[in-house]
C-alpha cells in the first residue's frame, strides 16, 4: 500500500510538473502574440534632398607680386599668419625711388613758378624799356629814309677839302726828307700816314652824305621797328592763351611725373587688400625680384571665411535646386561635427558630359567657420530641396506587402485583441520614415510586424523575408535626416 501511494505521489508530481511547464509555455506564446509593440502614428516634417561630394575651397585666393625689379628689404609676415586689410606684407629697398620722388617734386615746383610768371601783369620798367627801343628804331629808320641835309653835305665837303690840304702838306714835308736814312720812323712819315687815314674817312663820309641810304639799310631798320613793336605789344597784351596753355601743360606733365614716382614708391611695399590668411611666402630678405615674371608670386593670401564647396549635380536633380536653399555639410576629416550652408550659385552651363550624363556645378557656401576645416578636405553635401511639415509619418519597418495582391499595408490592434490590416498609400521617404498619404489617421496605433518563431530566419526577419527591425519613434517628433525617394512597395491599389 505504501508502495502504491509512493508511485501515485510520483505520478502526481510528474504530471503536475508537466502541467506547470505546459501552462507556462502556452502563456509565453500568448504573451508574444498579444504584446507586439504598438506605437501611435505621429505627424512630422519630411525632407527631400540631393546629395553630392566635393572638396572645401577658399572663397578667394590672392597672389601678390612686385611690379618692379628690386632688392627685398623686409618681409613682415609668415605662413599661417592672419592679416587685416592694409597691413604691410613685404618691402623693397626704396633709396632710388625716394630720390626720384624728390626730383619730381622740384620739377613740379619750377613749372608752377613759370606758370605764375606767365599769368602775372607786365612790369612798368619792362614796358618803358620796350617803348624806348621802339622809338629809337623808328628814329633810325626815319633818318635813313630822309637822307643827308644840305648842311650835312656842306660840312662833309669841307671836311674832305681840309683833309686834302692836310694830306698835301704832309706829302710835301715827307718828300723833302725822303732822301735821309730811317725815314720810315720819322715824324714826317707818321704825319703822312695820319693825313692819309683822315682823308679816306672824310671822303667816305662825303660820299655817304651825297649818296643817301641803300635798300639793305632801310630793310634792316624796318626789321628793328617790327621787333620792337612786337615786344611792346606782348607786354601791353599780357601772355597769350597759347603761352598760358603751354605753361599749364608743363605743370600737368610735372604732376604726372611726380604721381608716377610716388606710385612706384608705394608699389615697393606689398599691402594686404582684404582680411585674410597668409598661405604662402615665396620671398626672403635680400632676394632680387624680377619685373614682369609671371611665376614670381611673392605672397599668397587666402580668405578662409567662408569656405565653400563646388559639387557637380546631375541634370535630373538640378531643377529641384535653387539659390538660397539650406544644406548640411559633413567633412570626412571631422566626423563628429556637421556644418550648415546655403546654395550660393548654380552654373548656367554644364561643366561635364560623361557618357551622356550632364552635370552642373553648384556652389554651397558655409554659414559658419570651423577652425579645423581646411581647403581641400573632402566634404559631403546634402541640399534640402523640399520640406513639408505636419505630414503623417510611420517607420518604414512597419510597412508590409501582401505577396498575392502586392497591396501595401500595416497592422493595427483590433477591438477583440487581434490584429487588423490597414491598406495604406505611401508618399515620400525621409530617412527611416515614410509619409502616409491615405489609410491612417492621427492617433492610430500600429503594430510592429510579427516575428516568426521558426528560429531559422535571420534576426529582424519574418517568414517572408521582410525586415522587422523597429526604429525608435523619436525622429517622428522632430527633424529628420535628409533623404529622397519613395517608400518600398509604392502606393495603394
Amino acid at each position: 500500500m505504501k508502495r502504491v501511494l509512493a508511485v501515485f505521489v510520483i505520478a502526481v508530481l510528474f504530471f503536475g510538473a508537466l502541467g506547470v511547464w505546459f501552462t507556462r509555455n502556452q502563456s509565453s506564446v500568448v504573451q508574444a502574440e498579444t504584446e507586439r509593440q504598438a506605437v501611435p502614428i505621429r505627424r512630422g516634417d519630411i525632407v527631400s534632398s540631393v546629395s553630392a561630394t566635393g572638396n572645401l575651397e577658399a572663397e578667394e585666393e590672392i597672389e601678390l607680386s612686385f611690379e618692379m625689379t628690386g632688392i627685398v628689404e623686409e618681409v613682415f609676415v609668415k605662413r599661417g599668419q592672419a592679416v587685416k586689410a592694409g597691413d604691410p606684407l613685404a618691402k623693397l629697398d626704396t633709396t632710388s625711388l625716394e630720390l626720384a620722388v624728390a626730383q619730381a617734386e622740384v620739377s613740379l615746383e619750377q613749372a608752377k613758378i613759370e606758370l605764375a610768371q606767365v599769368q602775372d601783369d607786365v612790369d612798368s620798367d619792362d614796358l618803358a624799356s620796350a617803348r624806348a627801343q621802339l622809338a629809337s628804331a623808328q628814329a633810325q629808320y626815319d633818318a635813313l629814309l630822309a637822307g643827308s641835309s644840305e648842311d650835312e653835305i656842306t660840312v662833309a665837303a669841307a671836311d674832305l677839302r681840309k683833309a686834302e690840304v692836310t694830306l698835301q702838306d704832309a706829302q710835301g714835308a715827307y718828300d723833302r726828307v725822303a732822301y735821309k736814312g730811317g725815314i720810315g720812323a720819322s715824324a714826317e712819315s707818321m704825319a703822312l700816314q695820319d693825313a692819309t687815314i683822315d682823308h679816306a674817312t672824310a671822303l667816305g663820309n662825303y660820299n655817304i652824305a651825297i649818296a643817301g641810304a641803300d635798300d639793305e639799310e632801310l630793310k634792316a631798320a624796318e626789321a628793328e621797328i617790327v621787333s620792337a613793336q612786337a615786344t611792346l605789344n606782348n607786354l601791353l597784351q599780357g601772355s597769350s592763351d597759347e603761352e598760358i596753355a603751354l605753361a599749364e601743360s608743363q605743370v600737368k606733365a610735372a604732376q604726372l611725373s611726380l604721381d608716377s614716382a610716388m606710385r612706384d614708391l608705394e608699389e615697393a611695399t606689398l599691402y594686404t587688400p582684404v582680411d585674410s590668411t597668409v598661405t604662402a611666402v615665396n620671398i626672403q630678405k635680400g632676394e632680387r625680384t624680377t619685373e614682369g615674371d609671371a611665376g614670381n608670386i611673392a605672397i599668397v593670401l587666402t580668405d578662409l571665411d567662408p569656405l565653400h564647396i563646388d559639387v557637380e549635380i546631375d541634370e535630373i536633380d538640378v531643377p529641384q535646386i535653387g539659390v538660397g536653399q539650406p544644406a548640411v555639410v559633413t567633412v570626412d576629416a571631422l566626423p563628429d561635427s556637421s556644418l550648415s550652408g546655403v546654395v550660393s550659385e548654380i552654373a548656367p552651363a554644364p561643366v561635364s558630359v560623361d557618357d551622356g550624363i550632364v552635370s552642373y556645378e553648384v556652389a554651397v557656401t558655409l554659414n559658419e567657420q570651423n577652425t579645423k576645416a581646411r581647403p581641400g578636405m573632402t566634404a559631403n553635401v546634402d541640399i534640402e530641396t523640399e520640406r513639408r511639415a505636419g505630414v503623417l509619418l510611420i517607420p518604414s519597418a512597419f510597412i508590409q506587402v501582401d505577396e498575392t495582391s502586392g497591396q501595401t499595408y500595416v497592422e493595427k490592434p483590433g477591438s477583440d485583441g487581434g490584429t487588423v490590416r490597414a491598406a495604406v498609400t505611401l508618399g515620400d521617404r525621409s530617412g527611416q520614415l515614410v509619409e502616409v498619404v491615405d489609410g491612417l489617421q492621427d492617433g492610430d496605433l500600429l503594430l510592429a510586424p510579427e516575428i516568426a518563431a521558426t528560429g531559422n530566419e535571420e534576426p529582424g526577419q519574418n517568414s517572408t523575408g521582410r525586415g522587422m527591425g523597429v526604429p525608435p519613434m523619436g525622429p517622428m517628433m522632430g527633424g529628420h535626416p535628409p533623404g529622397g525617394g519613395g517608400p518600398p512597395g509604392g502606393g495603394g491599389p
